[in-house]
């Protein structure tokens, strides 16, 4: 269980990485439509698109980053003992939860990204395909981590009280 517990891992610091890069360029883009706005009087016309489709990729990322630390907000937070019945039940429930909601999101969105990358965007002119492909990806994200933690508690000794 070292081995997914470390692939859990690594694929949390990865995520947050791009998180991070994604919300840095955010900073930087907004801050360069602020400065030519207010200095110069003349903003660059892609710099408002670009941070819209940076927020985008920065808020899908941060939740998939979110979830994989249980970072994210939750109704009800249980204790579970790892290895314990409880345990089981509540991976097996929670993966059950995410994979109704982003299995099909993930079958559906091929078609839709393949339509999408024929429309560009209004101002950058890129593909908005590549704007919505983070939708799937964060999807898939969240998934792989559900997985991952279900093995995590699935396979661990239970601990002695």
């Amino acid at each position: 269980m070292a081995f997914v517990e470390k692939l859990r891992r690594i694929l949390l610091i990865g995520t947050l990485s791009f998180a991070i890069i994604c919300f840095a360029a955010l900073v930087a883009t907004i801050l360069l439509q602020v400065v030519s706005r207010y200095i110069f009087a003349s903003p660059p016309g892609w710099t408002e698109e670009a941070g819209r489709y940076l927020m985008i990729w920065c808020g899908l990322i941060g939740a998939a980053a979110a979830y994989a630390d249980r970072a994210d907000p939750v109704l009800i937070y249980l204790n579970i003992t790892p290895g314990s019945c409880r345990g089981k039940l509540s991976a097996v429930l929670e993966l059950a939860a995410v994979a109704a909601l982003t299995v099909p999101l993930c079958y559906y969105s091929p078609s839709l990204l393949q339509y999408m990358m024929r429309i560009p965007s209004d101002t950058i002119g890129i593909p908005m395909g590549l704007i919505i492909a983070v939708v799937p990806l964060s999807a898939g994200l969240i998934l792989t981590q559900s997985i991952l933690r279900l093995l995590i508690v699935w396979y661990a000794a239970p601990r002695e009280s």
